[in-house]
């Protein structure tokens, strides 16, 4: 039984401009653009709510089980984004995003997207909404990206070591962004989602990347359950939340 789930993990401390809708002004929702690094702007007492929720449900993620089906009893979403869209066909292909309007304004915005297997429906949706942004797409086969959407990269993504793949850091280098923030890295890679996350995460590089949002297809197969637990763990010590 190979088991599917798509989860979408965004970090709440990075570098982003205000991007909000609304006036984001400083006195208005101070606390939640500190905490959140300028990416939410809220009203005090609706982030303290957030806070609350966020650590009640984290308390819960804690109490991990062994359960048949892994992600019905481990690892709910713990955090709601108020403006979070779906990109990208329904079903395979397409990923919720965490409130993208908050990118509209943001020049520098970046994206990559890796094992699209030919298929560009996200990239197509999230160039339509955020046509500042710039989107390269991975993946091991031969494809095109469609004309003005993004830039296709032939590339097998994983830990930097097995099978000639490269990690996120190893891309951003040979792109020259090595100074730039990954605002989102959109990831259905067959599995190695695993080696790639602990890469991640046991790096000692002053430059590994820790991309803003990360929209995961997440393939257990037959990994033992404590081996998708520590990824969670990892992804939750990092100050991750789940959408």
């Amino acid at each position: 039984l190979q088991l599917f789930y798509d989860v979408s993990i965004t970090n709440v401390f990075s570098k982003v401009s205000c991007n909000i809708v609304r006036s984001c002004s400083p006195l208005d929702c101070q606390l939640s653009l500190y905490e959140s690094d300028r990416y939410f702007c809220e009203p005090d007492p609706d982030w303290n709510e957030r806070k609350n929720v966020y650590n009640m449900q984290n308390r819960r993620n804690l109490l991990k089980t062994t359960h048949s089906l892994f992600f019905l009893t481990n690892w709910e979403p713990n955090f709601h984004c108020t403006f979070e869209r779906r990109l990208g066909h329904i079903g395979d292909g397409g990923k919720w995003v965490c409130d993208p309007y908050r990118l509209q304004n943001k020049t520098s915005c970046l994206v990559y997207s890796a094992g699209s297997n030919g298929e560009f429906s996200f990239e197509q949706d999230l160039k339509s909404l955020l046509p500042n942004c710039e989107i390269y797409t991975f993946d091991r086969g031969i494809y095109n990206c469609p004309i003005n959407i993004c830039t296709y990269r032939q590339a097998l993504i994983g830990n930097g070591i097995d099978n000639g793949t490269k990690t996120i850091e190893m891309l951003m280098r040979e792109l020259n962004h090595q100074e730039r923030e990954l605002d989102i890295l959109k990831m259905d890679i067959e599995g190695s989602e695993y080696s790639l996350f602990m890469q991640m995460f046991n790096s000692t590089s002053t430059n590994e990347v820790y991309p803003r949002q990360i929209l995961f297809e997440i393939h257990i197969g037959q990994r033992a359950d404590h081996i998708t637990h520590q990824i969670f763990d990892d992804l939750r010590i990092s100050n991750s939340f789940i959408t």
